[in-house]
């Protein structure tokens, strides 16, 4: 899709890796500080990206990667 749009991805992570499938006994407001860690750091790791809720990328024009390298 961002090919398609003439954007390049230089960032991309899951989001919602977690939280969304935690069963419903487990506090979210109580454990919220250790839940969003965990977020955090799964979201970066692609085995666990690729089973999130969604993804987050950062992408530039691809004219502009061109003439930052020229």
């Amino acid at each position: 899709m961002l090919t398609e749009a003439s954007l390049a991805a230089i960032a991309e992570r899951g989001v919602r890796v977690l939280a969304d499938y935690l069963p419903p006994r487990v506090s979210r407001s109580a454990d919220y500080k250790r839940i969003f860690e965990l977020e955090r750091k799964l979201g970066g790791r692609p085995e666990f990206a690729a089973v999130s809720r969604y993804t987050h990328c950062l992408a530039r024009c691809v004219s502009s990667v061109a003439e930052d390298g020229a």
